[in-house]
């Protein structure tokens, strides 16, 4: 204890023990001075003697410090005040390596930030190890990833042990109605959600309670819970809120509790109302099942209980034949897309803070060249070789730290703007924030990065003693036989192609992506939501009445072209497909399931989508006047899919929409639903014989500029009805943008890091060569003085480095290859290996190493041998 209080006391009391030393030692030599002099000698003689005998202060300085334990703590800092000295001394180095440090750090820093949001940061729900989503599937149908029946999740929650609890969810628009006829209608996003969901996720609500079993039935209380957005906008934070009411399409509900609004961003929804579905049919799917495993339950073997119990049910329901179920965990399954593009932008900017190093490495180990002489000075003083590393250490983390303030600072920018680019339809960025496990990361990577980039000049000043330190500048550091520059050229090389190669990838996949015909107009059509409350709008009539009457008065606005109603756009997240159930004289005749997307569109679709009829014709007005006859559009894919080399005009088709067999009256050519899909079948019935979906989408196709479609669209509802409104004021060509936005953040993020290594990598060729070059200034003079030719110099160290490049290159395509593979599930048909692409890359780097290597050797070859010579 005594010996780490001394220690701690030389740390903390520096400046006084340091004082107090310098006073004891003053004293004993003064006592030694007096004593000399006692004996007859000079004052002077009597001075210097008692120094000899003393020995040297700082030696016994030294000695003291080694003694108490705070040496370490003397040399660290005598080091950061001669390394913060160097850094004022060389202004223009250290801003050319706080430069390069504060773009890596930065850049690593931003992605990170992504990457441990969405992958480290465990998902915000209690013990998200042990929940799981719960999804069925039909490969026949080709439905790899379905909703679930309502049937089936009440069968899976009684019927199986692996599972604690399980939860069912539907989210969907609700309409709160106005309590007087003057009043305005209000939309809310809401979540019907079955009792102990919130017990089970482990979200804690602000105040009031949740869903009990008994309120989740068909027909059961109308209650609801509310965000604390909706508390404060709808009853301003009031305390008394629990039992007011919100009178909703379907009725009157209760609030019965207030949630906070970080289950809202997880939710996405404004309002929590108790599921109450009844049981029915098991072919209606459209629940999102989430299920927590039981503590030590193999998720293998729950996957299969599940599985052993669905198919026992398919013996007692036909409905469930052809029916599979399989599990994921909520993490992957939620942000799976996200997770792995931030992976591999991760893996990337990483790459680029290698590169980052080795620049640093190399202009750090240049420098070390005009510090050969104090090397030799600190060598013969007794430093050690842990003593040099440490001095070395500290000046380069110095300056990463340095480079680490600008660096956060494009970090924090880099971080805003990202946010407005990715998409937000799957996670919820507004809250991504440089957190402290982000700044102890940043933190370790100026370290890191620091250490990593002294390392070279380490190795180069240790391999000599202290005289071969003071004779070094008259021998030569041959490339072939200097294995820290062949390892920092061949590093530096193979790095920066992997990273251009897979920014290379990004780029192909992204103009394929831009090049893929969609076959349908984005250019100039405006769209909008409008949901009809069942309680006002609830018959047919009504209905049909409205829609048509909306469009006829969009229609006649100036600038419009044309109007038409969808339940939904390609590329939005609605999607729907149902089952051909029958269709005379087709595949589906011979047991061939046939599945196809299906939407409910109106007259003028197809006319305002720019989808061009193969042959028939469009839905009509007097079609919804004829409902004995239903009539049906669909897509050419379907047409031969059905009644390969027929004419389908004319023919019958039944599925599961509305129970009803429809008549072809048309087919039009196949559009491009998603990305991720060819041309699939589809199907189209019509708005005015089956007006009964719950949200429409109006289309507004006009080049008008000075026409505001969400300005006159409100002005119209209220003239029609003020309990109505419209919102989701979008436009066709921007949904379709933002569905690439997840390729286009990859591919601008890997464009930008792909020209950043190619700049480094140029640059840290350069500097090599150049180091080699001037260790070798006097074996040139030598050279050019026997003889020999500018040409053949210049082919001398061309080879030298050219022969270690193809070596980098050698290495940088297979860790291309392997980048390749790693991000071939964002590549849009794009292969990992395409082989024009590594073939224009090396070719690249090739080129551009011959360059960055040729101009330091074709000057040092038209140096004057006289005054290379005298080179030190």
């Amino acid at each position: 204890m005594k010996r780490l209080w001394i220690a701690l006391r030389g740390i903390f009391s520096r400046s006084r023990v340091e004082a107090d030393l310098e006073e004891e030692m003053q004293f004993h030599l003064d006592m030694e001075t007096e004593a000399n002099i006692t004996k007859g000698m000079d004052p002077k003689e009597a001075r210097r003697v008692a120094i000899l005998k003393f020995g040297g202060a700082e030696r016994m300085k030294e000695a003291y410090r080694d003694e108490s334990g705070s040496r370490w703590f003397h040399d660290l800092t005598s080091d950061i005040r001669y390394g913060l000295r160097r850094m004022r001394n060389n202004p223009l180095f250290t801003a050319g390596l706080i430069l390069i440090f504060a773009l890596g750090l930065g850049a690593t820093t931003t992605m990170f930030t992504f990457y441990y949001n969405l992958v480290v940061r465990a998902v915000p729900v209690e013990s998200p190890q042990d929940l799981y989503v719960i999804r069925e599937r039909n490969v026949e149908l080709n439905y790899p990833d379905f909703s679930v029946s309502v049937p089936n999740f009440m069968d899976w929650r009684e019927r199986t042990t692996s599972w604690e609890d399980m939860a069912a969810l539907e989210i969907k628009n609700a309409t709160a109605m106005p309590e007087s006829p003057q009043g305005q209608s209000e939309r809310f996003r809401a979540a019907y959600v079955s009792a102990g969901y919130f017990e089970m996720m482990g979200f804690q609500i602000k105040f009031g309670r949740t869903f009990t079993r008994e309120e989740d039935i068909a027909e059961g209380p109308k209650v609801l819970l509310i965000t604390e957005s909706v508390w404060q906008s709808r009853f301003g934070g009031a305390d008394t809120v629990l039992g007011e009411t919100i009178r909703l399409e379907n009725g009157v509900h209760s609030v019965i509790g207030v949630v906070p609004d970080s289950i809202r961003r997880i939710m996405e929804a404004d309002i929590f109302i108790p599921l109450q579905k009844p049981y029915v049919d098991r072919g209606d799917h459209y629940l999102f099942v989430l299920g927590r495993l039981k503590q030590g339950v193999d998720p293998e073997f729950a996957e299969s209980e599940l599985r052993d119990l669905h198919q026992a049910i398919a013996l007692e329901d036909p409905a469930n034949e052809g029916w599979d179920v399989w599990i994921q965990d909520f993490g992957s399954y939620q942000y799976g897309d996200a997770r792995q593009s931030s992976k591999i932008l991760m893996g990337s900017v990483i790459l680029l803070l290698l590169i980052v190093c080795l620049n640093v490495s190399i202009l750090t180990l240049a420098q070390s060249l005009s510090r050969k002489q104090e090397f030799a000075v600190r060598k013969a003083l007794g430093a050690n070789r842990s003593r040099i590393l440490q001095q070395l250490m500290v000046e380069g983390c110095l300056i990463s730290l340095a480079g680490g303030i600008p660096g956060i600072l494009i970090c924090l920018q880099a971080v805003s703007f990202l946010k407005t680019l990715l998409p937000s339809t799957v996670v919820d960025y507004s809250d991504y924030a440089i957190s402290a496990p982000i700044m102890l990361f940043f933190f370790v990577m100026i370290i890191l990065s620091g250490v990593l980039s002294s390392l070279a000049s380490f190795h180069f000043t240790s391999k000599m003693g202290a005289q071969g330190l003071v004779v070094s500048s008259n021998r030569s550091t041959d490339f072939q036989k200097s294995r820290v520059l062949r390892f920092l050229l061949i590093a530096e090389i193979a790095i920066s192609l992997a990273v251009l190669v897979g920014a290379g990838l990004l780029i192909q996949s992204m103009v394929r992506l831009q090049n893929t015909p969609l076959y349908f107009d984005t250019e100039g059509i405006t769209v909008a939501s409008q949901r009809l409350p069942w309680s006002l709008y609830g018959t047919r009539e009504a209905r049909d009445q409205f829609y048509q009457e909306q469009t006829e008065a969009i229609r006649s606005w100036p600038g419009v072209e044309q109007a038409a109603w969808t339940n939904s756009l390609p590329f939005e997240s609605i999607d729907t497909f149902n089952e051909v159930l029958s269709a005379p004289g087709s595949v589906v005749e011979q047991g061939e399931p046939v599945s196809a997307r299906w939407r409910m569109v109106s007259q003028g679709y197809f006319d305002t989508m720019g989808i061009r009829f193969v042959s028939g014709r469009d839905f009509e007005a007097a079609d919804g006047e004829n409902l004995n006859q239903r009539v049906m559009i669909i897509n050419r894919v379907l047409a031969e899919r059905l009644w390969p080399g027929q004419d389908a005009l004319g023919r019958t088709l039944s599925s599961h929409l509305g129970g009803s067999t429809y008549t072809i009256i048309g087919v039009v050519e196949p559009i491009r639903w998603r990305w991720d899909e060819g041309l699939e079948p589809a199907m189209f019935i019509s708005l005015e014989q089956n007006p009964w979906w719950p949200t429409m989408r109006i289309l507004i196709k006009g080049k008008d500029p000075e026409l505001n479609f969400s300005r006159e669209l409100m002005s119209l509802v209220k003239q029609t009805d003020n309990r109505l409104l419209y919102w989701y004021f979008r436009d066709v060509e921007s949904i379709v943008e933002g569905s690439q936005r997840g390729y286009r953040l990859a591919m601008v993020v890997m464009v930008a890091f792909g020209g950043i290594a190619l700049l480094l990598s140029l640059a840290g060729i350069f500097a090599i060569v150049s180091f080699s070059v001037r260790q070798r200034y006097r074996e040139i003079g030598i050279r050019l003085s026997l003889g020999s030719s500018p040409e053949g110099i210049t082919k001398l160290f061309l080879v030298d480095v050219l022969k270690w490049s193809g070596v980098g290159l050698a290495f940088g395509l297979l860790g291309a290859y392997a980048i390749g593979h790693w991000q071939a599930s964002i590549l849009y048909e794009t292969q990992p290996f395409e082989w024009p692409l590594y073939f224009g890359v090396t070719l690249l780097l090739f080129l551009a190493s011959s360059i960055a290597a040729g101009i330091p050797a074709l000057k040092a070859s038209q140096m004057d041998p006289s005054r290379v010579l005298r080179v030190d």
